[in-house]
């Protein structure tokens, strides 16, 4: 059983490690398969192969094996959390398998190079090491990966209905891979601490090769509605960013709102009636400039053609730099000549 485990979770790691090349997996749900690999080659050195390695190297496959044990409830949050929000998430989630790993690193490293075994600090640090993880796989973590199920669930805001299945096919199948997950907990809990008999928990642990398959193709198809929601929410984005332009542009045309020398993203925002994310994104995407820079395109557009214009000719430079939306004469000296190379007077005189 332990190595066709090996064997599956290796072929899923594999598969899932092809499919981030192609840049249909993220890191992160690779890496979570990744660490399925892991555990139970550390689970299956630990407790049957102790005798092919030396001491030290199967001690640290087992203590190995408690941190990837806790580890998974917090990855598959994040899994979950990344596709439907879309929001890098807090690294606290990872404090706890952190610091075991850290004591047990700690641990690994001191009981290794001391060498007096009946030392009292090597006794000491030996039981301390075993009693942490022990608690912590016997109790710890039964409560840590409820409480991740719980939250995971939470994202969703319900189980898999045939109802969220057409109103929110990603949903729905997000919703699966956390309950096939809860599912493998739960049997493992079961069949570890609830049942003896040899032949049902070898029944329950059929489960374990199943998982595999099935969380990855939920996990799958999950990403692939995740992927088409957000082409059509792009979609929806360009209608919106192209009416949002429309009303820009008359608002520069007809209004030359630009000549307002403290305009913002906020005030401009709020005259096209919408937000200043939106905003941005179009000026950034569309004309391929910051909000600044933008406006001041327009204000210098502006002033070269009244530098040239008769009735303005008895303006000062400072005045025309005032009329076409600038604070002060410095201010508008340097951002002329930034867009055009030269000074307003030396435009004026080489026209």
């Amino acid at each position: 059983m332990e190595v066709a485990l090996i064997l599956i979770s290796f072929l899923t790691f594999l598969f899932s490690s092809f499919l981030l090349l192609k840049k249909r997996m993220q890191r992160k749900e690779v890496f979570f398969y990744f660490l399925w690999l892991f555990l139970f080659i550390s689970l299956t050195i630990s407790s049957n192969y102790k005798n092919a390695f030396t001491e030290s190297v199967a001690n640290a496959f087992t203590l190995l094996f408690f941190v990837l044990m806790i580890s998974l409830s917090p990855l598959l949050y994040n899994v979950v959390f990344d596709n439907l929000k879309k929001e890098e998430i807090n690294i606290k989630n990872y404090y706890i398998p952190f610091i075991l790993f850290l004591i047990n690193t700690l641990s690994f490293l001191f009981l290794t190079f001391q060498k007096n075994e009946k030392a009292f600090t090597f006794k000491i640090v030996e039981e301390m090491s075993t009693y942490i993880n022990y608690i912590i796989i016997l109790f710890f973590f039964p409560i840590w990966a409820i409480y991740y199920s719980v939250k995971s669930h939470q994202l969703i805001g319900s189980f898999p209905t045939k109802k969220l299945l057409y109103k929110a096919p990603e949903k729905f199948y997000f919703s699966l891979f956390i309950l096939f997950f809860d599912l493998f907990v739960l049997i493992w809990l079961i069949q570890n601490y609830l049942i003896a008999d040899l032949t049902i928990k070898s029944m329950l642990k059929s489960y374990y090769l199943v998982y595999f398959v099935i969380s990855f193709f939920v996990l799958w198809k999950g990403k692939k509605y995740v992927y088409i929601k957000n082409n059509l929410e792009a979609e929806s984005n360009q209608d919106l960013f192209a009416e949002i332009n429309e009303r820009l542009n008359l608002k520069l045309e007809v209004d030359k709102i630009f000549l307002q020398p403290n305009l913002d993203v906020k005030t401009l925002a709020k005259e096209l009636e919408t937000n200043e994310k939106y905003l941005s994104q179009l000026i950034n995407k569309k004309y391929n400039v910051n909000f600044s820079n933008f406006i001041n395109d327009h204000r210098i557009e502006y002033s070269k053609k009244i530098l040239l214009d008769q009735k303005y000719s008895n303006y000062t430079v400072e005045a025309i730099g005032n009329l076409s939306g600038f604070n002060s004469k410095s201010g508008f000296n340097a951002t002329f000549k930034k867009h055009t190379g030269l000074t307003p007077t030396d435009y004026k005189k080489g026209a």
